[in-house]
C-alpha cells in the first residue's frame, strides 16, 4: 500500500514539476520554438521509455513470456518494443509496395 502511495504521489509531482515547466518556457519563448521544444520532449519521453526510465512501466505481457524464459527478462522487454514497431514497419512497406503495383497496373484487387 506504501509503494503504491509512493508511486502516486512521484507521478504526480512529476506533472506538476512538467507542467511549471512548460509554463515557463511558454512564457520566454515564441510560440513557433514552443512547438519546436514540444516535439524534442517528445521524443526524449519515447526515447527515455525505450530504455525503461520513462513513465510508462509494467511487467511482460503473457505473450513475451517465452522470450523471457529462452533469451531473459531484459530481451523480453526490449522485444515488447521492438517488435511492434517492427510490425508497423513491415506492414507499412507492404502496403507500399501494394500501391506501387497498383499504379502500375500490375495487381487489381
Amino acid at each position: 500500500m506504501f509503494g503504491a502511495i509512493a508511486s502516486t504521489s512521484g507521478r504526480g509531482g512529476l506533472i506538476i514539476i512538467t507542467f511549471a515547466y512548460n509554463a515557463v518556457i511558454a512564457r520566454l519563448i515564441s510560440p513557433h520554438h514552443f512547438g519546436l521544444v514540444a516535439m524534442a520532449m517528445g521524443v526524449g519521453g519515447f526515447l527515455a521509455s525505450l530504455q525503461g526510465r520513462g513513465s510508462f512501466h509494467c511487467d511482460n505481457p503473457a505473450k513475451y513470456a517465452w522470450i523471457a524464459r529462452l533469451c531473459g527478462w531484459r530481451v523480453a522487454k526490449q522485444a515488447q518494443f521492438a517488435l511492434p514497431l517492427l510490425k508497423t514497419y513491415l506492414l507499412r512497406r507492404w502496403e507500399y509496395a501494394m500501391h506501387k503495383l497498383e499504379a502500375r497496373g500490375e495487381v487489381s484487387l
